[in-house]
């Protein structure tokens, strides 16, 4: 059976197929097709086309990393937010105290 469904040209994710890889080893009878892959970030891959097709592979991991960067940055924003409302609600809590004027002196 022949596993050249792709081309290349054909792309996933953030991978571009440039061209047909080597056979990757596998526990048992057959060796697995691959295809070299160019992430959009610049990284070179190999990547089984068993991964491909299944689009279990998106990139060379750059995707996970701007993700968890992305999610990061806004529990970063929500603390932030957070830490402002405490400060607010703390200040709206306190109790007001009105400046009386200063008394005269009497001789």
């Amino acid at each position: 059976m022949s596993y050249r469904v792709l081309s290349p040209g054909s792309r996933f994710g953030r991978l571009l197929v440039l061209a047909e890889g080597p056979l990757l080893p596998r526990k048992g009878e057959s060796s697995i097709h691959s295809w070299r892959c160019l992430c959009d970030c610049g990284t070179e891959i190999t990547v089984p086309t068993v991964r491909l097709v299944a689009k279990q592979t998106k990139s060379c991991g750059c995707l996970k990393r701007d993700r968890s960067r992305e999610t990061m940055y806004a529990l970063h924003k929500k603390l932030r937010l957070l830490a402002k409302r405490k400060l607010l609600l703390s200040e709206a809590n306190r109790p007001i105290v009105y400046a009386t004027p200063p008394q005269e002196r009497s001789k």
